[in-house]
């Protein structure tokens, strides 16, 4: 009966117990058959001392249990009567704990799948976009290749008309520079050999000169500059060498303004002789030219032809300047030249409006 745990009830108890079974034993002794009864107590007094010794082995506190060993104390289970729901929920709390932290790292393992699989998504978008728009933007090589022809296409008509425009500009200067010089050597051999020709020369030029002039200025927009004093002086010029020749007071003014503010405008707007320069030598002509050929028909013409073809020179140079209807005074000379000059001032006021 020891060996069934009965050392480790308490002391009164085991005592009962003890004292019960050896009245037991001291029964089974006198009868030699065990009845049925006598059998349902021995299974009793069994059962009692198994849970006596389960009651006292289940304790974990000293002051619960009457032991009097420090082992008896290491029990893992509480009494069953000081058993309580929280001690039975210990059992499940590290697997609700593990079950926990299981689905938390599911969790996290689902939220970084998605976010792989969001930033995949977004980067595949994205890289669609690039693509298509490096497609819109960059053509297809037959569209490159078409551009392409049509870019060398145009260079070489570019090119063509450059070309064909320089050899024309070549001519034109090579033309002009042959002009400009055989007009120095011919004015100066009609100068110094036959002054009587000179206006003839200069009406030509004049006659040459300046179509073209109206005709290049009109094509770039500059036709304003027509209206300049020194067209205005040409244009009187040649209305006292053919239309009005004895007129004193026309050829006063007209020479006058040559040899006033026409010549004074060959320096101030710097006109200079470039042969190969077109536009440089009208320029030129056109203000150098009066001076030269006033010069020619006042001081070099013969007096005899001077006295029929320029009646008002021939008169003006032998008459006398102490009279009141010469011209030759400075009174006469401002006065004269002022009118016309007025007249042209006040016209090229109201045009530029």
């Amino acid at each position: 009966m020891e060996n069934l745990g009965l050392n480790h009830t308490p002391t009164s108890t085991r005592q009962v117990l003890q004292s019960r079974a050896e009245e037991t034993e001291m029964n089974d002794l006198q009868t030699s058959d065990s009845s049925p009864d006598t059998c349902a107590v021995d299974f009793d007094l069994h059962v009692a001392e198994s849970a006596t010794s389960k009651t006292s082995g289940l304790s974990r506190n000293p002051s619960f249990s009457g032991s009097s060993s420090y082992q008896d104390d290491l029990d893992p289970l509480p009494p069953l009567d000081r058993l309580s729901v929280l001690d039975l929920l210990d059992n499940f709390a590290l697997p609700l704990q593990l079950e926990k932290l299981q689905r938390g790292i599911s969790a996290q393992t689902d939220k970084v799948r998605r976010s792989r699989d969001a930033f995949k998504s977004r980067s595949q978008v994205a890289r669609g976009r690039m693509i298509e728009e490096w497609r819109r933007r960059v053509p297809p090589a037959e569209i490159q290749l078409e551009r392409y022809r049509r870019h060398m296409r145009r260079s070489v008509d570019k090119l063509g008309k450059r070309w064909n425009d320089t050899r024309v500009i070549t001519l034109r200067e090579k033309i002009s520079f042959i002009c400009g010089v055989m007009n120095i050597f011919i004015s100066g051999f009609l100068i110094g050999g036959y002054p009587e020709y000179f206006h003839l020369w200069y009406t030509a030029q004049l006659l040459y000169f300046m179509p073209i002039r109206i005709f290049t200025y009109k094509r770039r927009g500059y036709h304003y500059f027509l209206a300049d004093l020194c067209y205005f002086v040409n244009l009187l010029l040649m209305l006292s060498l053919w239309c009005f020749p004895g007129s004193k007071r026309l050829f006063t003014a007209v020479y006058c303004l040559a040899f006033g503010n026409n010549a004074v405008a060959i320096i101030m707007w710097r006109n200079s002789l470039v042969f190969h320069s077109f536009d440089k030598v009208t320029s030129l002509f056109i203000h150098v030219m009066p001076c030269a050929t006033l010069h020619c028909i006042v001081h070099l013409y013969p007096a005899e032809q001077q006295a029929v073809r320029f009646p008002a020179i021939f008169s003006i140079k032998n008459g006398s300047s102490d009279s009141a209807a010469a011209y030759g005074n400075l009174t006469s000379m401002l006065a004269w030249s002022s009118i016309p000059y007025a007249m042209w001032q006040l016209s090229y006021y109201f045009l530029s409006l």
